[in-house]
This record gives structure tokens, sequence and C-alpha cells, in this order.
């Protein structure tokens, strides 16, 4: 069974997201919902290089998580109503995990991302897994 090894899962809103990730440091987050077994169900991962309290806080003002006009017409996604999140060494750790995470989660593209995880700016790193 893949698994995402980050705390949480928190309910996702600013206070609870400030209250429980310290800012400064690299890492991990994973945006998603508790199902009807309070399973976390992942929607989108994500990372910040440098400080993973700000990353997390841009997802959540940029709404990912969040249905769009026809889900929210037809109900066909459920709102993220949960959060999950590691701290990493370094932008390396960070990287590697979002792309390790990025594949197990999107095997049928059920993720928000838009893409695969871009390496950090001008550091040569390619995916673990498939060299992207």
């Amino acid at each position: 069974m893949t698994n995402l090894d980050m705390d949480g899962p928190y309910k996702l809103d600013a206070s609870t997201v400030r209250q429980r990730v310290q800012g400064g440091l690299p890492g991990n987050f994973a945006v998603g919902h508790l199902d009807n077994g309070k399973r976390f169900a992942v929607q989108y991962v994500g990372r910040h290089d440098a400080d993973v309290l700000s990353g997390l806080m841009a997802a959540l003002k940029a709404g990912v998580g969040k249905p769009g006009l026809t889900d929210r017409l037809f109900g066909s996604k459920p709102k993220a109503n949960a959060f999950k999140f590691s701290y990493a060494a370094d932008q390396r750790a960070a990287f590697e995990k979002q792309c390790r995470n990025y594949h197990d989660f999107n095997g049928s593209g059920s993720l928000e991302n838009p893409s695969h995880p871009a390496a950090p700016a001008g550091s040569g790193l390619n995916c673990p897994l498939c060299g992207a």
C-alpha cells in the first residue's frame, strides 16, 4: 500500500495550517479529503524548497482541492477538507519525495497537479523514478 509518510491528517484551514506547520523549513504536503471510512484521499501533492508553511498557505489561497463549477454542479468531486505534511532535509529531498508521491498517487490521473513536479531552479535534478 502506498504511503505519503507525512504527519496528519489535519483540518484544512489557515488557522490549523499555521498552528501545525513550522515555517522556514523545506518540506512536502498533500491536500485531500477524508472519505467515508475516515481515510485520507490525496487530491494534490506539493512541496516548498525553503518554507513548507508558505507553500501550503499558497496552495490553500489558490483553492487547491476546491471543486470547479462542473464538479459543484454535478457533485463529481469532493471538496478537500484535510492536509498532511512533512519536513525535508533539503530541496533535493523535498523534490524527490514529491516525485514519489506524484507517481504513487497519480496512477489514473486523479491528482489535481497539472503536471509532473518541476525540479528546483538551477538544481540539475531529475525525477528518481522517470528521469523527468
